[in-house]
C-alpha cells in the first residue's frame, strides 16, 4: 500500500490525524512521533504526495530504516500540474464547496479543512495569488531540505521518466516485465 492524498477520500478519519500532525509541527501543539505515524501510516509500504510531503524531516527521523526517493522533474511541468490543485482549492466557484463543507463537517469539511491548513502551513498561502507566488520556491526548498537531511545511502534522486532500472536497483528489487506506470495526477484529481 502506498499512501497518497486520494486515500483521504476513503479514510476520512485520517484527516484528523493529519491535522494533529500539522498542529504538532507548525503550532507546537501535541506530539506526533513514531507511534502516531505508525497509527496513520503503519499499513503502508510507502507514502507520496501531500500531505505527507510536508513531513519529510519527521518521517525520515521516525523511520530510520526507510529509503527516500526524491523525484526530480522539470519545475515548470510540476508547476503546471500543481497550479491546477491550487486553483481548485482557492477557486471562488467552489464557494459552494465551502458551504457543503460547513454543512458536512464529518467528510467534506475535514478534507477541505486539511487542504486549506496544508496550503497555509506549507506555502504560507491563504489566497490563490499567494499560493501561486510561493509554489516554485517551496518546491525547490523541499528538494534541498530532503537532500540535506537524508543520509546518502538512503536517498535516490530519481529523475521522472527514468523507468524501472534506477528505482529497482535502489530498492534491491527485480525489474518488472511490465511498462512503468504513469498517472496524470492533475487529471485524476479533476475526475475525483
Amino acid at each position: 500500500d502506498c499512501y497518497h492524498f486520494f486515500d483521504l477520500f476513503s479514510n476520512i478519519q485520517d484527516c484528523d490525524m493529519w491535522m494533529a500532525a500539522h498542529a504538532a509541527k507548525f503550532d507546537g501543539q501535541g506530539k506526533f512521533g513514531r507511534a502516531e505515524w505508525d497509527k496513520l501510516l503503519g499499513h503502508c509500504m510507502a507514502i507520496t504526495d501531500a500531505p505527507g510531503c510536508s513531513f519529510g524531516p519527521e518521517l525520515i527521523e521516525a523511520y530510520p530504516e526507510a529509503k527516500v526517493i526524491l523525484v526530480e522533474r522539470d519545475i515548470e511541468a510540476w508547476y503546471k500540474s500543481f497550479s491546477i490543485i491550487i486553483d481548485v482549492i482557492f477557486n471562488p466557484a467552489f464557494s459552494i464547496g465551502r458551504l457543503v463543507a460547513s454543512l458536512d463537517p464529518f467528510w467534506a469539511g475535514r478534507v477541505q479543512g486539511l487542504q486549506r491548513r496544508w496550503m497555509a502551513d506549507v506555502l504560507n498561502a491563504t489566497t490563490l495569488e499567494t499560493a501561486h507566488a510561493a509554489a516554485r520556491d517551496r518546491y525547490r526548498a523541499h528538494s534541498a531540505e530532503v537532500r540535506k537531511i537524508t543520509p546518502k545511502d538512503r536517498l535516490l534522486e530519481y529523475e521522472l521518466g527514468s523507468g524501472w532500472e534506477p528505482l529497482c536497483n535502489f530498492l534491491g528489487k527485480e525489474v518488472p516485465n511490465v511498462p512503468f506506470p504513469r498517472i496524470n495526477e492533475a487529471a485524476a484529481l479533476r475526475e475525483r
